[in-house]
């Protein structure tokens, strides 16, 4: 709320303290996930410095492995991480991985973050299909429960996009353009 209020700063204060929060209660299931919304935050306020500390701690999923939304959280921020770098093939392997488990979950605000990472990198390996195809899933999940935050923060990469689709959702757009 902090960073959506224009506050970057307070708001990666309060993830810092709630990563020492959760240090210091022996919660040792949420260091993971805190650990990822400091990274994110780190990288939304361009401390790529920071956020590369963090990464190579990151571990990937197994075949097997059933994803919490607590790890799938943390993924998505490491997938960011991937983007920023450059890492674009690692990031669209493990897009894919998250998307199977976030599909069969069915928690739609993480499976819309995935679909606008997946296009953001789309776009960058030049596959203009596969970008509109995530971009138009996405509107289809985000209009009717008007998610248009989620849109305004993955950030302006993925704004600067959406007049691709506009004619999938044009009102929506409009919002979120404007």
């Amino acid at each position: 709320l902090q960073y959506a209020m224009g506050e970057p700063k307070a708001a990666l204060a309060t993830i810092q303290e709630i990563s020492q929060a959760v240090r210091n209660g022996n919660f040792e299931s949420y260091l993971d996930v805190s650990a990822a919304l400091e990274a994110d935050f780190q990288l939304k306020l361009g401390n790529i410095n920071a956020v590369e500390q963090w990464a190579p701690g990151v571990r990937l999923p197994a075949e097997d492995e059933q994803l919490s939304l607590m790890r799938e959280i943390e993924l998505q921020a490491y997938v960011k991480y991937l983007i920023s770098t450059g890492q674009l093939e690692q990031a669209e392997t493990l897009l894919t991985r998250l998307e199977e488990s976030v599909r069969l979950s069915g928690r739609n605000l993480v499976r819309l973050t995935n679909l606008l990472l997946q296009a953001l990198v789309y776009n960058q390996l030049n596959q203009p299909e596969k970008m509109e195809t995530a971009l138009s899933q996405a509107l289809r999940l985000a209009e009717p429960e008007d998610y248009r935050e989620v849109f305004i923060q993955v950030g302006p990469d993925l704004i600067a996009l959406l007049p691709a689709v506009q004619h999938l959702a044009p009102h929506f757009v409009d919002i979120v353009l404007g």
